[in-house]
């Protein structure tokens, strides 16, 4: 192999490499999260004393989406495939499907809850916070903005083993990630948030915006991850700027 099909090869490669690696830090602060609400340990549920906690069914939707993800960005089968194997990739998408919509409908359960005004309870998942930490402050509820970024992420989630719809795919997650990084700079340069009820927690938008990236790297079948993987000039020349035009502005 010469040192063009090597890079080319790398190109092709390093997308999956990516979601993988995003799919698997989403679901870790999902489950260290659930685990701070199992055991009652405050430094678990909010990334820093007195910012905002995540609630309990917000850390349930990040393991299961980041838990979708890592399976659709699973290695497919190369050469000939094996009963077996077929059995095994078309359960590894049933799962990734089924979690992608309770993600998807944890995202519109909630949204209902605010245009309808009723409550469901399902934002505590059962779990309480001790009267000391919880002193006279209402319960942790899950934010507008990331019952929305769910919905929009988890509807990506389930278009991502799709072969159609990829304009639909790319305007869902990249609509997620530009409310997640809304809500980010209110936490890096201080003000107002930029969107209406944006209460989201720091490590909610943060994972948000991780999944967004990880969930984009799924398809390289056209638009912009077809750009980025490309060999040609245009490829070459946005993977060289796009580093400094995320970087340099923060």
């Amino acid at each position: 192999m010469n040192s063009n099909e090597l890079a080319g090869n790398i190109h092709q490669q390093w997308p999956r490499m990516v979601a993988r690696f995003a799919g698997g830090a989403v679901f870790v602060v999902g489950v260290l999260v659930f685990l701070g609400w199992v055991f009652d340990v405050a430094p678990l549920k909010s990334a820093v004393p007195g910012w905002n906690k995540m609630a309990a069914i917000t850390s349930l939707g990040f393991v299961l989406a980041g838990l979708a993800l890592m399976l659709v960005a699973a290695k497919p089968v190369c050469g000939p495939v094996l009963l077996a194997e077929k059995d095994s990739g078309l359960a590894r998408r049933r799962v990734a499907l089924g979690c992608a919509g309770i993600v998807t409908l944890i995202g519109l359960l909630k949204l209902s809850e605010y245009l309808m005004g009723w409550s469901l309870g399902i934002d505590q998942l059962g779990f309480q916070e001790s009267p000391r930490i919880q002193g006279n402050s209402s319960p942790i509820r899950m934010a507008p903005a990331t019952a929305l970024t769910f919905l929009l992420l988890g509807s990506a989630l389930l278009l991502a083993h799709s072969s159609r719809f990829l304009v639909v795919f790319q305007i869902l997650t990249l609509l997620g990630g530009l409310v997640s990084g809304l809500v980010l700079s209110r936490y890096l340069y201080g003000g107002e948030p930029l969107i209406p009820y944006a209460q989201m927690a720091f490590h909610t938008a943060l994972s948000f915006l991780i999944l967004s990236v990880g969930i984009l790297c799924t398809r390289t079948d056209g638009g912009l991850m077809a750009l980025l993987i490309s060999d040609r000039a245009g490829g070459v020349s946005i993977r060289r700027l796009l580093p400094p035009a995320l970087i340099i502005p923060i």
